[in-house]
């Protein structure tokens, strides 16, 4: 940050040594960020007798990585989830006519000049917006006459609330639910936000949407 701060105030923004630190020596590929998670997955099918698929899509959009680590780590829970609760067991996926190995993809997407998306996808039993709405209104998340006038999708967005999941519904890996709060409150964090979408028995999608940072605060 000293040699950044150094360039900048004594050859200026425009200058091609600027340019040039920047992309060679501050910005990485947002999609490198994402192989600490391969062990993760790994370990949870082992534990949780699943055949799990990870594909991190490689993408060419470079950010200042750092200023991501808190919401990427918080990314866990994501993982956690689709692989407990999403991902259905082999002997399962069978009987639904899938294949019996999952997939959990991850892509990138760069919308405009200031905006990156990161998308989640598993191929798992998906989210009930039946089963969160009943969830949210036992824990007065919402009232009953405000839950009856809420579309699906807006339904599904509960599952980002911080008091959706309870301790006695989680299992050594995760709860439906449990620490999404904490990928939401680190997107908010960084100005953006996190949306779900899903198709029951078929696919679950997580969207985080936040600020591309292509370079370190002054």
């Amino acid at each position: 940050k000293e040699i950044y701060k150094f360039i900048k105030e004594n050859l200026g923004e425009d200058s091609p040594a600027y340019k040039k630190f920047i992309e060679s020596c501050v910005l990485k590929k947002i999609s490198s960020c994402f192989n600490r998670f391969i062990p993760i997955v790994e370990e949870l099918q082992q534990k949780l007798l699943k055949v799990i698929d990870l594909n991190i899509e490689e993408s060419e959009i470079k950010v200042y990585t750092e200023a991501y680590e808190d919401l990427i780590w918080s990314f866990i829970h994501i993982f956690r989830n689709a692989a407990d609760h999403g991902i259905e067991s082999p002997q399962e996926r069978l009987e639904k006519e899938k294949p019996s190995i999952g997939h959990i993809n991850i892509k990138f997407k760069q919308i405009g000049n200031d905006k990156l998306q990161i998308i989640f996808q598993d191929d798992g039993r998906g989210v009930s917006p039946k089963k969160i709405k009943a969830k949210a209104l036992s824990k007065d998340i919402i009232s009953e006459e405000k839950a009856d006038n809420l579309p699906d999708h807006q339904i599904l967005q509960l599952i980002f609330h911080d008091q959706f999941s309870s301790q006695d519904e989680t299992t050594e890996f995760s709860g439906r639910g449990v620490g999404l709060s904490a990928v939401m409150a680190e997107a908010k964090k960084l100005g953006g936000t996190a949306l779900v979408a899903s198709r029951e028995g078929l696919a679950t999608t997580f969207m985080i949407n936040v600020p591309l940072i292509r370079s370190p605060k002054d």
